[in-house]
């Protein structure tokens, strides 16, 4: 899958989670790549809301029982039980790195196993070894400036404290605004 295509697919997913959470006030809590499910055109429908949660509109988080998907669980969420809007982020951008990298979040080929998926790309975005774990067709594809933009936006998103990772609406926007270059 090309690098624009992968990027299409994010802007799409960051916009209706965007959407969710803005209008409807509802945090998905089991964002994952198979509950992304695309049409025949890839065209981006965010499925699977048998977990999602309401948060009422005077409110920014609630206390909850932990459910999604290990290894997309806002970690912040997940040792304190608290869902936020933020734990989406965390979740969606565990997407974000699987797009760039092409590795599953659980991985048996000992690349990553010891640290987790989220870790091993943090580090190794903060070393300058991010070619190296790149996905081969992104590699191929990408714009070294638009792979580098796209990976700093997956890294905001998988900050260990919710408060340092962006709202879903400018997570959109950055998509967004990577999404033109290629018009331009």
């Amino acid at each position: 899958m090309t690098f624009e295509r992968r990027l299409n697919i994010a802007t799409q997913t960051a916009e209706a989670l965007a959407h969710i959470h803005s209008t409807t006030q509802i945090i998905h809590r089991d964002i994952k790549s198979s509950n992304i499910l695309l049409t025949d055109y890839y065209t981006v429908k965010v499925s699977d809301f048998g977990i999602s949660k309401f948060i009422p509109m005077d409110q920014t988080h609630i206390q909850t029982l932990v459910h999604g998907t290990l290894g997309y669980i806002d970690p912040e969420y997940f040792w304190s039980g608290i869902l936020t809007e933020k734990s989406d982020v965390y979740s969606f951008g565990m997407v974000l790195v699987e797009l760039i990298t092409g590795r599953k979040v659980f991985s048996h080929d000992g690349t990553e196993s010891d640290l987790g998926l989220a870790m091993f790309f943090a580090s190794s975005l903060e070393r300058g070894c991010l070619i190296q774990i790149l996905d081969d067709q992104v590699k191929k594809d990408g714009i070294s400036e638009r792979i580098d933009y796209l990976a700093k936006i997956a890294k905001g998103c998988i900050e260990l404290e919710g408060k340092k990772r962006p709202s879903m609406e400018e997570v959109k926007a950055q998509l967004e605004k990577l999404r033109q270059s290629f018009i331009n």
